[in-house]
């Protein structure tokens, strides 16, 4: 468990900053549950902050807070190993640490170098669950068949 409270009040700001710029953005993409793109971006950052905080001494450097403009999102690394290896933060908020069934999804264009690190936010903490290389993902479709997703399911990582 990884307490992160030190970070809310500058991911609450980062939230609010992306969802004045990038609304219109998410919308043309399908997405248009704002409580839940804000909960997305909210959770996606606290949870990068939390990697960043227990990993700091093999990253470059932090969490990036830029506001980029609409169209111009970001599919990079979050975070960078010193050397020079990417590393990708995915954060579920719907089953609790350790479970087997969790899941995190992905676009289905996304093809993450380097590694991808999985963690669960859960009553206010972020939990790393693992570590994987990107190119040992086995990706499945998402449970509801959406045809832009790619998911990782835990039950299915070694």
């Amino acid at each position: 468990m990884i307490i992160v409270d030190e970070y809310r009040e500058r991911c609450k700001n980062f939230t609010i900053k992306v969802i004045k710029t990038n609304l219109d953005e998410y919308k043309r993409r399908g997405q248009t549950n704002v409580d839940r793109i804000k909960k997305q971006i909210f959770i996606g950052k606290l949870a990068e902050c939390a990697v960043w905080k227990v990993k700091k001494d093999e990253l470059v450097s932090g969490p990036d807070f830029t506001i980029y403009p609409p169209r111009h999102k970001s599919f990079d690394a979050d975070l960078m190993f010193k050397d020079g290896k990417e590393l990708h933060v995915k954060c579920q908020y719907t089953g609790k640490p350790g479970n087997k069934n969790n899941s995190w999804v992905f676009q289905k264009v996304d093809n993450p170098k380097g590694y991808i690190i999985l963690t669960t936010y859960y009553k206010k903490h972020i939990y790393i669950e693992k570590m994987i290389r990107a190119e040992d993902a086995d990706y499945s479709d998402t449970r509801l068949m959406l045809p832009t997703k790619k998911a990782l399911y835990m039950y299915d990582l070694r």
